[in-house]
């Protein structure tokens, strides 16, 4: 269903008109002016329009967001955001959205992304991120990633420093690899090339990888936990042919091999721990001679 594209007032756009069929899977409101959305603004569609499977916002002037706002829409599958001018979503409520599909957040001004608001889309198939200004990715949000078939990152200002290693790691295990037409934004050095030939050309990646290489645990979410171990590191960027296994060209003498910091942080300790010894071995002869002191 398409709503009039010359309503600009929000609560106008959403007076669903009464002959609307229950059955309705599909609202437009595009070109709508739309500047906010109100907190259970959607509410009341679960029984106007309990079967609403897509919904499309796109082409509005909606700068920020929260999956909250869409409380009540419990059946939608397909959310359209594209061009709105969105520099944030947010989740500051709790919220599972568990039949969300597809996520079109294109065309947008979004700089970060957090990982809170993908942690409650446990089913999201495919994500649209094309033409936004991400420069980097957390590693949170990529571990949240974990349903995903298809992802389009094409046409933001991408980082080609470490910093872009969780989503390369990632990259490299996805089953769908085919946009890689990621474009380096900086360092000056780099800008135009592809940002998967910089990781590979430069070592981007490498030192990343021996600090990774030792057993980690990533929180996914309350209840799930992923192990990164020793045997499968998702920054070994030997080769990044996509194609591959990320565990091809691992070598038994790569994986044992004990990362430098670790060695420093336990001279470290030993220092610590031997210097704080002898401080108070000392202080108690002090004290021992003070109460009982030695008579000549």
């Amino acid at each position: 269903m398409l709503l009039p594209a010359y309503s600009s007032s929000l609560s106008a756009a959403l007076n669903i008109p009464v002959n609307i069929s229950t059955g309705c899977q599909g609202l437009s409101l595009r070109y709508n002016n739309l500047l906010v959305l109100l907190p259970y603004q959607f509410a009341h569609l679960n029984h106007a329009v309990p079967n609403l499977r897509n919904l499309d916002l796109s082409y509005n002037q909606l700068q920020s967001l929260q999956p909250g706002h869409f409380y009540g829409l419990r059946k939608l599958q397909n959310l359209h955001l594209r061009s709105n001018g969105l520099k944030q979503i947010s989740l500051r409520v709790p919220w599972t959205w568990n039949k969300l599909e597809k996520l079109d957040l294109s065309g947008n001004e979004i700089q970060m992304l957090d990982p809170a608001v993908f942690q409650c889309m446990p089913n999201l198939q495919t994500l649209n991120l094309e033409s936004n200004k991400l420069s980097s990715v957390p590693m949170e949000a990529v571990a949240a990633w974990t349903s995903l078939t298809t992802i389009s990152l094409a046409g933001n200002s991408w980082d080609c420093s470490p910093s872009i290693c969780p989503l390369m790691g990632w990259l490299k295990t996805f089953k769908d690899p085919k946009d890689i037409s990621m474009i380096c934004s900086s360092p000056k050095s780099v800008q135009g090339e592809r940002v998967v030939d910089v990781v590979r050309n430069h070592s981007t990646c490498a030192e990343m990888s021996n600090v990774l290489s030792s057993t980690a645990v990533l929180i996914l979410t309350s209840t799930q936990i992923l192990n990164i171990t020793t045997d499968v590191s998702p920054y070994d960027y030997t080769d990044l042919d996509f194609t591959e296994s990320p565990v091809d060209g691992l070598t038994p003498s790569s994986t044992e091999e004990i990362p430098f910091f670790l060695l420093r942080l336990s001279f470290f300790l030993s220092f610590f721990l031997s210097f704080f010894l002898s401080v108070c071995l000392f202080f108690l002869f002090y004290l021992n001679n003070l109460q009982h002191p030695i008579c000549s």
